[in-house]
Parts: structure tokens; sequence; C-alpha cells
């Protein structure tokens, strides 16, 4: 019988037949890899319960596909992160189409219009960003259940999972003032919402500690080979005396293209300057020295995002679910030293 005054969820088929959650959806979402005696004891468990699935589009039957906008598939990080997600979702009885967002606004906006004429179970945003309001948009438009990464929404049918990247950046610049370094920079393209984030924790750590950010280290720079060329250029153009003698940096492959532009200005590190990446891609483990980082939990994310997804869907994609926070944690290796 289904309860009073209560909205049945998967949960409670799941609890009245005895068997998972992910059983369930592959159940509901015509699965053959389900066994007959448990397939029949879930169906009566539906009907028992009174169980009606929302559909994205009273005109369709929402297929149990999952739309992934991801902006850089190839980056290191955002491809654990992504093969998290279909492992998670496959586990759970679901499909992915990930959509790759290029740089250009006027192509993003074909593949947008192409997926809003789709009807998906869900939408992960994994990478790809736009401001708040489009992603309201979006969602009063298709009204399909929406989950993103690192912005935060706080309207019906959306959820948010963030990364607290300024509590990891204080705890990175901890580790160098525990080394006893005291000229710390960081390195980053200030024009990038997680950068600011990773900045605003370095900021944080230096006041704690009664220290100012110096005006000569706050160099802005694109993420990239030349990004990191010109911006131990622009340090080597400071007074040695100046001259910082620990770098954290916006990510582990940017810390990689640092540790090759230092080599050229003949700089060793951690010897002469420390380094901190940022994610613990396999990459930073295998560097010559090896990255010190801060692991941001990619499989964990994954899961985190479907969890997300399922808490709408159970709730009918009528209300705001909140938001997940993901914290990071520093991994010690062999870039950063004690200071000269």
């Amino acid at each position: 019988m289904k309860p009073d005054n209560k909205t049945i969820t998967i949960s409670d088929i799941a609890k009245e037949a005895g068997v998972s959650t992910a059983t369930v959806s592959r159940v509901l979402n015509d699965k053959n890899s389900v066994a007959g005696e448990v397939h029949q004891r879930v169906l009566l468990a539906v009907k028992k319960t009174g169980y009606q699935p929302q559909r994205v589009h009273k005109s369709k039957k929402a297929l149990p596909w999952i739309a992934i906008l991801a902006e850089s598939p190839i980056n290191a990080f955002f491809s654990q992160v992504l093969a998290s997600i279909q492992e998670q979702a496959y586990e759970r009885g679901f499909f992915t189409y990930i959509a790759q967002m290029p740089p250009q606004a006027d192509r993003c906006m074909e593949i947008l219009n192409q997926v809003k004429q789709q009807s998906w179970a869900g939408i992960i945003s994994a990478g790809y960003y736009m401001e708040p309001q489009s992603w309201i948009r979006l969602h009063e438009e298709t009204r399909i259940p929406l989950v993103l990464m690192n912005t935060k929404a706080e309207y019906s049918g959306t959820a948010s999972l963030l990364v607290d990247f300024g509590t990891a950046s204080t705890n990175a610049i901890q580790h160098l003032l525990d080394l006893g370094h005291k000229k710390i920079a960081y390195m980053g393209d200030y024009g990038n919402d997680i950068s600011n984030a990773q900045f605003q924790g370095v900021e944080a750590a230096l006041k704690q500690k009664g220290c100012e950010y110096p005006k000569d280290y706050r160099i802005s720079v694109s993420h990239t080979p030349e990004g990191a060329t010109q911006g131990v250029g622009r340090i080597m153009m400071l007074p040695p005396c100046s001259r910082p003698t620990a770098i954290l940096t916006y990510d582990d492959e940017f810390a990689i293209h640092m540790l090759n532009a230092l080599r050229y200005y003949n700089l060793r590190v951690p010897e002469d300057i420390s380094l901190i990446g940022f994610d613990n891609i396999p990459m930073s483990a295998h560097t010559l020295p090896a990255l010190t980082t801060i692991d941001i939990p990619k499989y964990r994310i994954g899961r985190h995002l479907l969890d997300l997804l399922q808490q709408l869907l159970d709730n009918n994609n009528n209300e705001p679910v909140g938001n997940i926070i993901v914290y990071g944690s520093l991994v010690v290796r062999a870039s950063t030293g004690r200071a000269k």
C-alpha cells in the first residue's frame, strides 16, 4: 500500500523487494540483465507501493540516458571524473552521452540546442561552465533534472557539487609556511573562477600569519606551456631577494609546465624553489621530482553527481536537493622542501 502523503521513490521499491536501487533502476529501464525471479519481485513491489515514474516530458517517454556536458574530456582530471560518472551511471541502470563543449560560444549553443531537443533522464555538467541564470533557463525550457559541478544552484530540479578550492589552497600554503617559506606566489589565470577561489585560499592562509600577498606576485597567465614560461619569466624579472621561494599552481598539468619553465631558467625544484600542483592526476607521481599536490577525489565526485541526480529523480524533479561539498587533501612529495 502507498503510504499517505508520501512520494514513493525507487529506494522504497528496493526496500520492499529486498534488492538494491541499482537493480530497481535496471528493471524500470527494461534492462535484460536482471534475473527472472528478481525481476518479478521488483515489479510486484512497484505495484504494491503504487510507484509512478516521473517522465521528463508528457509527450514522450524519457530514455534511460544521461547527457554529460564536458568542456575538456581529454583533460587528465576530468577524464577521470567522466570515467567515474559512466561507471556509476551504468551501475544505476543509465547510459551516458558525453557532449564535448568547444571553446567557441556559437558552437556551444548549437550543441545545447541539440541537447534540449532530446528527452534525457538527466543532464550533468562536468567541466562546462555557464552563468547560473543560463542554467536556470535551460532547466525551465527542458524540465530535465540538472546536476552542476562547481556552480551553485538553488532552484527547483537542480543540484550542485562544489569543490572547496579555498580550504585546499589554504592547507597547501600552510604546508609551505611550515617549511619556512615566507615568499609564496600563486600562479594561475585570475579570469578563471576556480583560480580566484584558490587565490582567496592563499590570501586567507597568509593573513592568518599576519602577512599580505605581494602585489608583484599577482601574475595572471594562461594555463599553457607558454603561460608557464611567461609566469616564470616575470618572476625572474624581480630582484633576486624578492623572488618567491615557493609557488602554488592552478592544477597539476600547469605545474608540469612550470617544472619545465623553471628548468629553462636553471632553477632546481625544490632546492631553489618549491612547487605544488592541484588535482593529483596520475602523472603527478611520476614527474621529476614527484609533485606535491592537492588530491581531489575524482571517483567520489562521479558517485556524488549520480547521487544528486537520483535524489532529483526521486523528488520528481520538483524541489532543489541542496549541494554536496567535496574537500581536497594534501599529498606531500618531493617537489616541496625547506626554504633556504
